[in-house]
């Protein structure tokens, strides 16, 4: 526990001592076990709330891992890949696409929409593991952090049950 005083001390004393311009991001998942003082206004001048990628966000996901390891995405129905992997992170999507590759390596053969798919069936996003968690983090998040992102999971069901609701 000293420890932790004696780092979050000298990273308070760098951001109020510190003169020249600098642009400081820091993350953390349980922002609500902060100290209050390291998150004043001054020290860091905004909290923002990334959710879980929104389902264009999730077709990027798709396109920038498949594309890093050589795969076109063109060869793939990327939006089908999204639509299914709500409640995903981006990294469980990576993982997503590195076990179908590994899959498909394993048969000596090309990688395919079957591999993807069966992988992202056989995995149970964090997201729902830890349900209880997110959405107390939502909650807290909603009247003390802005929205990194303008339409976020929820939104998106909220948009989703708007449509079935006029059709």
């Amino acid at each position: 526990d000293s420890a932790m005083t004696r780092v979050f001390g000298t990273f308070i004393t760098c951001l109020q001592e510190n003169r020249k311009p600098v642009f400081v991001i820091a993350t953390a998942n349980q922002v609500q076990n902060l100290p209050p003082e390291l998150l004043r206004k001054g020290r860091f001048d905004e909290l923002w709330f990334v959710d879980l990628p929104t389902l264009e966000e999730r077709k990027a996901i798709f396109e920038i891992h498949l594309n890093k390891r050589g795969w076109d995405p063109a060869r793939f129905d990327i939006g089908t890949l999204a639509k299914n992997a709500d409640k995903f992170s981006g990294a469980e999507i990576e993982q997503v696409v590195l076990g179908a590759m590994y899959e498909a390596f394993s048969q000596h053969r090309v990688l395919r929409q079957s591999d993807l798919l069966d992988v992202q069936f056989a995995t149970v996003p964090l997201a729902i593991t830890m349900e209880e968690q997110i959405d107390s983090l939502r909650h807290w998040a909603s009247s003390r952090a802005r929205p990194a992102t303008p339409t976020s999971a929820v939104m998106e069901m909220i948009a989703e049950e708007a449509q079935v609701s006029r059709q």
